[in-house]
């Protein structure tokens, strides 16, 4: 089916098969569909979905369709990533949480993508910290097995670059395109619809995930409350994390908005993560305590954010950065 039936198709509601997703991201690589063509695709999608509703059995074909031939074989792995679209732009967190939970001794694969929505994507943050954000899988492969960490930008899975600037079904499809098993996967999303949505994939995805539901940032909050999603193993639950009951520390939404320039932001994060105790450490090492609980470190998210703020305090995480900048510089095509 040529590009203008499948466009047509989606425009008049109805979803596409394995083979109709398969085919129009083939031709993308092939540059046999143009970034204009690709970009009016994912807004005719995301204009159904938001109409629809999301279809389950589209979304692990989108999956599928952009994993094929771009995968590799690691155990044990956590990925830490958000589906973006906040409505109050903060600095990055996920990012430098998954620093965090790698030198706690988690393996970490971060997926994640250059900017969508917000200031700073985590491909530009790494980007500007010397990480190389572009290597080739069988190196991300060695940086997570022999440093516990690594990132993959799974916009590489798209040959076009042109983006729209807005949500579209590449911001909740491209944080489960992991190229490994993942074991522990934490997402955060602003879309409570997004999260029932996807539920029974995620349930057939991941044996150990953690879904953060906040309406203001796809974070775990130390504003409000959040709404957390979780399963271990066999075990389901839902409930409410409040930053108030757990005793932890109030943290407005001001005091980690993103300055605006990427660089300033990352130099934020980068004296909260070397042990400046500042608001951006107390919401980074809450948010990797997600991770180390989910990882069963330890035995609740609030023991996780004291186990992060004291591995940060130690030096260990800013330590793990530099073995993990150093490693790269040794390990290159």
């Amino acid at each position: 089916m040529q590009f203008k039936e499948l466009t047509n198709k989606v425009m008049n509601g109805d979803y596409l098969s394995f083979q109709e997703i398969s085919s129009f991201i083939s031709d993308s690589r092939q540059s046999l569909i143009n970034g204009l063509e690709f970009v009016t695709m994912l807004t005719a999608m995301e204009t159904r979905n938001r109409i629809k509703g999301i279809n389950l059995e589209e979304c692990a074909s989108l999956i599928k369709a952009l994993k094929l031939d771009n995968t590799i074989n690691l155990e044990n792995l956590l990925c830490n990533s958000g589906t973006g679209g906040d409505k109050i732009k903060t600095i990055n967190i996920s990012t430098p949480s998954s620093i965090v939970i790698a030198s706690c001794g988690v393996k970490v694969l971060k997926n994640g993508s250059r900017r969508i929505s917000g200031c700073s994507g985590s491909k530009e943050f790494l980007d500007y910290l010397g990480i190389d954000t572009n290597r080739k899988l069988d190196l991300v492969k060695e940086d997570v097995k022999n440093v516990g960490i690594g990132y993959f930008d799974f916009s590489n899975l798209i040959p076009i670059k042109e983006r729209s600037g807005l949500r579209s079904p590449l911001n909740y499809i491209g944080p489960l395109c992991n190229p490994s098993k993942v074991t522990y996967k934490i997402l955060g999303t602003t879309d409570l619809k997004y999260v029932k949505s996807i539920k029974p994939l995620l349930n057939t995805l991941f044996d150990n995930y953690i879904v953060i539901y906040n309406e203001l940032i796809d974070e775990l909050s130390l504003s409000d409350n959040s709404y957390i999603f979780e399963k271990k193993g066999e075990i389901l639950k839902e409930y409410v994390f409040n930053p108030r009951e757990e005793k932890l520390p109030f943290v407005d939404y001001k005091s980690i908005a993103h300055p605006g320039e990427i660089g300033k932001g990352v130099e934020i994060v980068l004296e909260s993560i070397s042990g400046k105790e500042n608001p951006p450490q107390e919401i980074i090492s809450l948010n990797a305590g997600v991770g180390i609980y989910l990882a069963n470190k330890v035995k609740s998210i609030k023991e996780g954010y004291y186990l992060a703020k004291n591995l940060i305090c130690s030096k260990k995480v800013i330590s793990k950065l530099n073995e993990w900048r150093e490693f790269q510089k040794k390990n290159y095509d």
